[in-house]
């Protein structure tokens, strides 16, 4: 079993509710992985009794996997037989167990109890597409309503005026129903008080948060403040100020001034002390060396008295009473509109994304609800707790009878918190902290302090700049303590680096941050200190990610962009729409000038240009006339003329096939250096259609528009995902980075201004404490808008609490990098204190003259020393160096030469005598359908193309279906049947497994259940030993034969090899699909034969779930012709490799994703930088 460190074993603890704080890289999945197997294997009790949260469906997966793994390690290690039948069971139960988000777990509860939630039993959960189509019908028949009601229509025009228009009114009602939950605890309150009531609540407010105003203690400033005013005037009795101050002064010491007065005198003060930038005053009165003597007491004014001056006091009483009257109205009406939203969605038996909380957290105030799950619900643990808010605590605290039952684990960072923005509330940490300490003990209060991830330079260096921005920290404002990091040493003293990049814009030259980084990157690479998809770029914002693509294109670096946002603002669909806006409207020449210059056609603009002067009313006419002399013409007219008359059979999915298969859209992108990103957003692009077509009776004209909305409206749609594996630098948000870790990280505009919260006029937001956030004007709708005193409050708050969020989203960003960290910015010699430049100018001051970090200090240190962990202190020093200028060099990734060294050209022919290359039954098949396909797929790296292109193979599926859920009901058939899934259970572990649309989980279900049903399947269970999903290795010659059979049957002498396709086979494709699975099923026979000498031969069945009359079966003996075949074709296989010779099979293009307007992209010649090609 995996030693433990101490504070790990402290986290194992199971009678005791536990909160464990862990820094970042200490392994917290680790132990959450291996204390759900200690509650199995030490309580016994059943696997449904624990519930584990994460905090996205992908951390959900990834602590499955690690039980999963921890689980197999168990039983390698295992001897004693009943503890090994035991971990069996628990690997066979692992797939129902509750791991989940919060979301999920709460799903489940209300399809549990859906009539007590007040729910249909059937509910559907639905997207926000479909959630905000109901709630623009919602706000349209809400306003119509209101309208013929004389009270409330008085309240609906106050609100448009106030807002300013209908439509914002709207956008910002929208924004309100997705914040809904504190409203409806407030709204009662607001409606039933009178406008007195109102303006008291108000003014507690303000007065409860008085103190926050003030950066120190109140009374000290004042007193230095006093003593400074003493000292001008004793060194300048004549200045004119002096007098002044000390009589506001004396104001301040009345103890009747009431804290809005107190506020105003402030204002006075400052502006008679001050100057117009905050400064203490020089001109008539305070001299230049006393000022120079109390730069603290400045910085602090000046402070201070940005904050003082931004207070609305010239009339406080009515600006409350106006906000009094505006707070009615729009109760009124969002209170409106949120009760149609909700009669709406429960007619149709919907729930959107807020609803499946709200009616959770309602649903546990029934007692026979709570006393249910208290007895299903045993262990609890949550990870990722920082990022908690309110109402998900509020649904577990019941179950756990407020922790007096069951047992509580939950563990995050609050250094960790940066989703204040989806309201989470990192003060939900401290006070379950609280919870547990009154009822178990502070003992339960428990840290991993270490971090397994970060080298011990960057574990110094985070730990010297975030112990000093973290200083002084108020919980109040969500400022956190600092935890150290503690340095793991694992004994490979890996190279490790700290520099600053700097794009120094005082100088009249200077190399963009771009420039700089992809320099940094061709050093790293070609000195081979990390692998390329080792090197993340992380940004801020995702308008960063322009200029940073620009320059990696232009330096040809690999690179992959991870939860990209702008899918409809991406070129491709900007294409497809002006493709599309053609076709329906031929008299739509920008589309068709967009399309010709575009990947489609790729027309040179000069024969552009040569078209004006055709004859023809539209360019599509000019087009047509310009046949003649260009035949190129005549092919793209051709195909548009084809793609026009196709639009009359409404077959939307159809048509954007045959539009990609037609023309060079694919062809061009594939040779980009961002191809993965580009085909695979192609890949999206269909399940877009499809979706949009599922949806039922909409039309091209319909999806026209659609997209055009989609292109204007939906900026936050995010692009499709690439594996993250891929050989590729990686560019990403910091939020989208937290939980991973990289060799080399670069932190990217780091100069950029935080963009922290004005409370804005006609903008409308809701606090849970503060009520709606906004301002108003006062005697008329066309004066500037003010805020009442406790909504200024609130945004001195909101603005330190963001600040307090921002060092935390920069601890998060510095503590991805293990062994390499580069920070980056443009200095102009104006950087903002608000920005992370700033933050580290603060700790750092030598940046400001571009000069070097020079840290001394010690470092804690964990090593492992036998089979326990010890801890000592060590000195350590780091030098970090800043750059202001790039190398000039270029990437050279492997198997690449510089064309700058000098080379002889040697003619002999090269063959690559390499042994022990493994081949798998994959490799073979694609091979023996066409070695150039193969050459194409395996060698030149354009692997899992017919996955990601729109080809005709690809869209042999259901009616439904796309590339993707055609994969999904592969994957979950296939793990159904591999785990011998009981027929009562598939729903229930497809469901809990998979993360599908019903659609495909229904169809997958459902092929199982007719093949449990088949002949075919019970005739199977007769035989033999069944082995599923059986891993297989063979040697031939000097080369290793690989590959994963789905069922092997052994029977005594005889072998039954079955493999499953859930395929939608046509008639016309029947015969060739079974050749070419044939030929992975003989290659899995010869393997079989090698591995069991005592079988004689071997049935090969190849059985289509969809129809299971297609199936196919052959018996193969031992010497068999058809095997010495295939060993003759392997030798061909190894023999084509080696010699990198690979000939056309012409037989099989016409199915072939590669097979692109009648023609072999190889043929085409687009991958020219493949010499080989």
């Amino acid at each position: 079993m995996t030693t433990l460190t101490t504070y790990q074993q402290k986290a194992l603890r199971l009678d005791k509710h536990i909160a464990l704080t862990a820094n970042a890289g200490s392994g917290k999945t680790f132990v959450l992985a291996q204390r759900f197997l200690k509650i199995i294997l030490d309580e016994k009790i059943p696997i449904k009794k624990i519930v584990a949260i994460t905090f996205t469906d992908k951390a959900a997966g990834e602590l499955y996997n690690k039980i999963s793994k921890q689980i197999e390690t168990e039983l390698i290690g295992e001897v004693d037989l009943s503890k090994k039948y035991r971990l069996k069971k628990i690997r066979e139960q692992l797939v129902s167990a509750n791991i989940s988000t919060i979301h999920s777990f709460c799903l489940n509860v209300l399809k549990e109890f859906a009539p007590e939630a007040n729910l249909d039993a059937s509910f559907l959960p639905i997207d926000k597409e479909t959630s905000n189509e109901i709630l623009d019908l919602a706000v349209e028949e809400s306003f119509k309503e209101i309208i013929i009601d004389s009270e409330k229509s008085t309240s609906l025009k106050n609100c448009v005026r106030i807002i300013g228009s209908k439509s914002n009114l709207i956008k910002q009602l929208k924004l309100l129903v997705n914040k809904r939950r504190s409203f409806l605890k407030m709204k009662s309150d607001f409606l039933e008080k009178s406008i007195q009531e109102l303006n008291d609540y108000q003014k507690n407010l303000f007065d409860k948060y008085y103190d926050s105003i003030f950066l120190h203690d109140e009374n000290t400033l004042v007193k230095r403040i006093s003593v400074f005013n003493y000292d001008v005037a004793s060194s300048n009795p004549k200045n004119k100020y002096s007098d002044q101050i000390s009589e506001l002064l004396e104001r301040l010491d009345q103890q009747s001034l009431s804290k809005i007065g107190r506020l105003q005198t402030y204002q006075e003060l400052f502006k008679v002390m001050l100057t117009g930038k905050f400064q203490i005053r020089q001109q008539g009165y305070a001299p230049k060396e006393l000022i120079e003597s109390h730069l603290e007491l400045n910085e602090i004014l000046s402070e201070q008295a940005s904050i003082i001056s931004k207070f609305d006091l010239a009339n406080p009483e009515l600006t409350i009473q106006n906000y009094s009257k505006f707070i009615k109205d729009i109760t009124i009406v969002l209170d409106s509109v949120i009760s149609k939203y909700s009669l709406m969605k429960k007619e149709k038996g919907f729930i959107d994304f807020e609803d499946i909380l709200l009616f959770t957290e309602k649903v546990l105030e029934h007692e026979e609800v709570i006393q249910k799950l208290k007895e299903k619900y045993s262990y609890i643990m949550i990870d990722e707790f920082q990022d908690t808010n309110e109402i998900q605590i509020n649904i577990f605290l019941p179950i756990l009878e407020n922790l007096n039952k069951g047992n509580l684990f939950v563990v995050g960072d609050e250094k960790q918190s940066i989703y204040m923005f989806r309201e989470a509330e990192i003060g939900i940490f401290n006070e379950t902290k609280k919870m547990i300490s009154e009822i178990d003990g502070k003992e339960n209060l428990l840290n991993l302090p270490h971090s397994f991830r970060l080298s011990k330079e960057i574990a110094f260096f985070s730990n010297q700049l975030f112990s000093n921005l973290f200083r002084n920290y108020d919980s109040s404002f969500n400022e956190v303590q600092y935890n150290e990091l503690v340095f793991f040493d694992k004994g490979d003293n890996p190279n490790s680096k700290i520099e600053v990049l700097i794009s120094n814009q005082t100088e009249e030259e200077f190399y963009t941050q771009p420039e700089l980084i992809c320099s940094k990157i061709a050093e790293l690479i070609n000195e081979k200190k990390v692998e390329l998809n080792q090197i993340a770029i992380l940004c801020r914002k995702r308008i960063d990610f322009t200029d940073l693509e620009k320059e990696l294109i232009k330096e040809q670096i690999p690179y992959t962009i991870i939860g990209g946002r702008g899918f409809y603002q991406r070129q491709l669909v900007l294409d497809l729409y002006n493709y599309l806006s053609f076709l329906i409207n031929q008299n739509n020449d920008s589309a068709l000038l967009a399309v010709l210059r575009s990947p489609f056609y790729s027309i040179d603009d000069s024969l552009i240009f040569l078209l004006s002067f055709q004859k023809g009313n539209n360019l599509f006419e000019k087009l047509k006339a310009s046949a003649s002399i260009n035949s190129d013409m005549e092919k793209v007219i051709a195909i548009l003329q084809d793609h026009i008359d196709f639009v009359s059979q409404n077959r939307l999915s159809e048509l954007l096939r045959k539009i990609f298969n037609d023309t060079a859209y694919t062809s061009v992108i594939i040779n980009r250096i961002n191809s993965k990103q580009e085909l695979a957003n192609i890949d999206k692009l269909f399940e877009v259609v499809q979706s949009y077509i599922n949806q039922g009776f909409r039309s091209l004209y319909d999806f026209v528009n659609y997209l055009n909305e989609s292109i204007l409206l939906s900026e936050d749609e995010g692009q499709a995902e690439v594996s993250a594996s891929e050989n590729s630098i990686k560019i990403m948000t910091i939020h989208q980075s937290k939980g991973l870790e990289f060799d080399a990280v670069f932190l990217y505009n780091l100069q950029t201004k935080f963009n922290l919260t004005n409370v804005k006029a006609k903008d409308i937001d809701f606090d849970k404490e503060f009520g709606f956030i906004s301002k108003i004007p006062l005697d008329n709708y066309f004066e500037e808008y003010k805020s009442p005193i406790n909504i200024s409050v609130y945004g001195n708050i909101i603005k330190r609490k963001e600040v307090a969020e921002q060092k935390r989203l920069l601890y998060v960003a510095v503590t991805r990098a293990a062994k390499y960290l580069f920070l980056c910015y443009d200095d102009n010699g104006k950087i903002s204190e608000d920005s992370f430049a700033g933050m580290l100018k603060s700790v750092f001051p030598s940046l400001s003259s571009f000069s070097p970090i020079k840290l001394d200090g010690s470092l804690k240190k964990m090593f492992k020393k036998n089979d326990s962990f010890d801890e000592v202190d060590i000195p350590i020093s780091i030098d970090i160096e800043t750059y202001t200028k790039a190398e000039d060099q270029k990437l050279i990734l492997s198997g690449e030469k510089s064309l700058e060294n000098k080379f002889e050209i040697n003619t002999e022919k090269l063959i690559d005598k390499s042994k022990g290359e493994v081949i798998t039954a994959s490799q073979y098949a694609v091979y023996r359908n066409c070695p150039v396909k193969y050459q194409l797929i395996y060698e030149l790296g354009i692997n899992e193309i017919s996955e990601m292109l729109p080809s005709k193979v690809n869209y042999e599926y259901y009616d439904n279906d796309t590339p993707q859920t055609g994969s999904e009901r592969g994957t979950i058939v296939h793990h159904l049947l591999a785990y011998e899934t009981l027929k009562e259970n598939l729903k229930q572990t497809a469901e809990s497994k998979f993360k599908s649309s019903d659609f495909v989980i229904e169809e997958s279900v459902r092929l199982v259940e007719n093949y449990y049903s088949s002949e075919i399947y019970n005739s199977l269970l007769k035989s033999g030993n069944h082995y599923n999903e059986y891993e297989i290795y063979s040697e031939f010659e000097d080369i290793y034969l690989h590959g994963y059979i789905d069922k092997l049957i052994i029977d005594n002498s005889r072998g039954i090899l079955v493999d499953y396709k859930t395929d939608n086979i046509n008639e016309s494709h029947i015969i060739s699909k079974i050749e070419l699975y044939k030929n992975q099923l003989m290659f899995y026979a010869k393997m079989i034969f090698d591995r069991f000498p005592k079988i004689n031969d071997v049935e090969i069945k190849l059985i289509f779930l969809n129809d299971l009359t297609k199936s196919y079966s052959e018996v193969v003996k031992r010497d068999s012709n058809a095997l010495n075949e295939l060993e003759n074709n392997l030798k061909k296989l190894i023999h084509s490799v080696r010699e990198r010779k690979y000939n056309f099979n012409k037989l099989n293009c016409g199915n072939c994703q590669f097979f692109i307007n009648k023609k072999c992209i190889k043929e085409n010649q687009i991958n020219e930088k493949y010499s080989t090609v």
